[in-house]
C-alpha cells in the first residue's frame, strides 16, 4: 500500500511497534508529537493521520480537526480508550473516521486501512499526462512509468519527483526541497529528503533497471537528469 501517513503521538516508544509493523507494510510513516506539528502546512503532504495518546490537548486538537478538514480533508484515526458514547460520537462529530481501542490489533488496523483507501481511491486505467525523459508521470493515480512498466508512488515521492522533473538538469537544494515538500523555511531535515531519494532510485530502478535518474549533487541537495547526460 503506497501511502503517507503521519503518525502524532507524546512518545514514540508507544508506537514503535505500529510504526515497524506498517513500514513492513510498504507505507512511508513520519512521526511528530503534537507540539511540534505544523497541522496547517504539513498535513496536505499525507494521506492519513494517526493520533495515539491523545490526552489533555483534546480541546485544542479538535479545532485543528475541524480545520484541517475544511481545508484539505484527510482520514484521521484515533487510538484511545473512551468509554464515553457522548465522547466517541464528539471524536466523531468533528472528523475522526476511525476510533480504536489501546488494545488494538495492529494487523486489524492495517487491513481495514487498506480496504477504505481502496474504496476511496479504487483502481483505474490512465492517459499519461506527464513526461520526463524516459520517465512518465502520472498525476491522476500519482505514478511512474517507464517503457509501460508502471509503479505507484507516496504523495511525497510523487511530489518531489515532478519538482525533480519541472527542473530537470537543475540542481535542486536541499532548502529549496523541503519548502516546497513541507512549506517550511527553516528546520531543514535533509535525513527525510535522503529518505524519499532512497525509496525513490528503488521504485524507478525496479521499473527501468537503472537507478541513475537521480543524482546527488555533494553538499547541495539533488537534481534529475537525462541519460544522455549521466
Amino acid at each position: 500500500m503506497e501511502k503517507n501517513i503521519v503518525l502524532i503521538c507524546k512518545e514514540v516508544e508507544q508506537s514503535q511497534e505500529l510504526i515497524d509493523y506498517l513500514t513492513l507494510q510498504g507505507i512511508h510513516i513520519d512521526v511528530s508529537n503534537y507540539s511540534d506539528f505544523d497541522f496547517s502546512n504539513e498535513i496536505k503532504n499525507y494521506d492519513a493521520m494517526i493520533l495515539n495518546g491523545v490526552g489533555t490537548e483534546i480541546d485544542q486538537l479538535f479545532e485543528k480537526i475541524l480545520k484541517i478538514n475544511q481545508d484539505h480533508p484527510i482520514l484521521t484515526f484515533v487510538i484511545k480508550d473512551i468509554p464515553s458514547n457522548t465522547m466517541r460520537i464528539a471524536f466523531l462529530k468533528f472528523g475522526i473516521d476511525i476510533i480504536y481501542p489501546e488494545s488494538f490489533k495492529i494487523d486489524e488496523l492495517y487491513i481495514q486501512m487498506e480496504n477504505i483507501f481502496k474504496k476511496c481511491n479504487p483502481p483505474k486505467k490512465y492517459t499519461i499526462k506527464e513526461r520526463t525523459n524516459d520517465l512518465e508521470l502520472n498525476p491522476d493515480n500519482r505514478s511512474i512509468i517507464f517503457n509501460k512498466n508502471e509503479c505507484m508512488l507516496t504523495m511525497l515521492e510523487y511530489n518531489l519527483m515532478n519538482l525533480l522533473s519541472e527542473n530537470e538538469n537543475k540542481a535542486l537544494t536541499y532548502e529549496d526541497i523541503y519548502s516546497h515538500l513541507w512549506n517550511a523555511n527553516s528546520g531543514v531535515h535533509k535525513y527525510r529528503i535522503s529518505n524519499l531519494i532512497f525509496h525513490l532510485r528503488k521504485k524507478i530502478k525496479t521499473i527501468s533497471g537503472d537507478n541513475h535518474y537521480l543524482k546527488t549533487v555533494n553538499s547541495t541537495g539533488y537534481m534529475l537528469v537525462n541519460k544522455n547526460g549521466i
